[in-house]
């Protein structure tokens, strides 16, 4: 036996209608509790986790413990919740993601974000893409009068993979780099020179988070 094995402690599996006493923060007092699945809502990033075993009062039904079987389920919630990224651009690509968004029937925040899911996800298998990218966020393409901004939701890893793709291919970039870069591409796919099954993904995005 390992010496892990032996400084183990036992683990006591709890079941959903098992019963104990905790103090209730709402009732300010030491009440009876019962063990139930709850969707719980996080309070950072406001995902709501299902089916999580919890101990809630049987008072006033606030949720007032979590056992230690719970903790792997909210960690990993919280571990593969979206990022905020807040990106700063300039004021003429924040008015093309506006005018791309309203083209396609959809609000410009929901919409900017699921382009660049978009782009970044095809981003990190596509070589060709990649260059593209990295060109154009170092092109006179993406200047423009500094102050624009943009707020979203992501994976940050889908934004340091495709950072690590652009900048092996000598085009170096940083994250608002990508950004401007790939908001320039999807205008292009869009409008300027159509690619079809491109711009019709960006319409569903736009429908899809309008």
């Amino acid at each position: 036996m390992t010496d892990r094995a032996k400084t183990q402690r036992p683990f006591t599996l709890i079941r959903q209608g098992d019963e104990s006493r905790a103090i209730c923060y709402k009732c300010r007092k030491l009440q009876a509790t019962r063990y139930e699945y709850r969707n719980m809502r996080l309070s950072k990033s406001k995902i709501e986790v299902p089916d999580v075993l919890v101990g809630v009062c049987q008072t006033c039904d606030t949720v007032v413990m979590l056992p230690q079987q719970s903790a792997p389920k909210l960690k990993e919630a919280r571990q593969s919740a979206p990022s905020r990224i807040d990106a700063r651009i300039p004021k003429e690509l924040r008015d093309v993601v506006g005018m791309m968004a309203s083209s396609f029937g959809g609000l410009p925040e929901p919409f900017a974000g699921g382009m660049l899911r978009y782009y970044l996800a095809i981003l990190a298998n596509d070589s060709a893409l990649a260059r593209r990218v990295g060109k154009l966020a170092n092109s006179t393409a993406a200047e423009g009068t500094p102050g624009g901004r943009l707020a979203f939701r992501l994976d940050r890893s889908l934004i340091v993979n495709a950072m690590a793709k652009i900048n092996h291919k000598s085009e170096l970039v940083d994250q608002s780099g990508l950004i401007r870069g790939i908001i320039i591409v999807a205008k292009e796919d869009a409008f300027d020179k159509p690619v079809a099954k491109r711009a019709e993904a960006l319409r569903a995005i736009a429908l899809a988070m309008a």
